[in-house]
């Protein structure tokens, strides 16, 4: 983990899941270290704790060939690239889609640039978008669950270097684009 910056908790999940031994001492000093992470450490100590009294006997050559073929299957799909549905709007595209999503324009931008957290986009919301960029839903949402896109490629209005910017909730983008309350309730329902 990089030295003064505070690592997730997913990365200290797997930090604790590698050490090479997890007992009592170990997730002391983890809970002592983090312990704005100290309930789902603590869960995933148990669940360690778990497996390791479920199971004692190695795996057998079936189930050793079984992770290893679906290792092999997510490596692959990993790799893949994601195709881009918004690669093929344009600026005045993107503004009358943001019109007819009724949302400003940098709502869009945030899934162009795949800082909104894909788990929370409404379900309706999305298939509406989807629909609107002329994208399968699994496209658009494979799009949305990949990695941030902050392409220096695009063109900036600022001399400054541009920040990597963490990924929002849906309803926080919504916010922070000054939607009015009962407009994001609206775009929030999932009914």
């Amino acid at each position: 983990m990089k030295r003064g910056t505070r690592p997730s908790c997913d990365d200290v999940l797997e930090a604790f899941a590698l050490e090479p031994e997890t007992g009592k001492v170990t997730l002391e000093n983890y809970l002592r270290d983090y312990p704005e992470y100290a309930e789902a450490i603590l869960d995933f100590a148990i669940e360690i704790a778990r497996e390791d009294m479920v199971r004692k006997e190695p795996l057998s050559a079936r189930e050793s060939a079984l992770i290893e073929s679906g290792w092999k299957k997510h490596v692959k799909a990993a790799s893949r690239p994601v195709a881009d549905p918004f690669a093929i709007l344009s600026g005045v595209e993107l503004g009358k889609i943001a019109a007819l999503l009724e949302v400003p324009k940098q709502v869009l931008t945030a899934f162009r640039d795949r800082t909104v957290v894909a788990a929370s986009i409404p379900k309706r919301f999305a298939e509406r978008l989807a629909t609107e960029i002329r994208s399968e839903f699994d496209t658009l949402m494979a799009f949305l669950a990949a990695s941030p896109n902050l392409s220096v490629t695009r063109s900036r209005k600022s001399d400054a270097k541009p920040k990597i910017a963490g990924q929002k909730t849906f309803e926080q983008v919504l916010t922070d684009a000054g939607v009015a309350p009962e407009v994001r309730r609206k775009l929030m329902a999932d009914d």
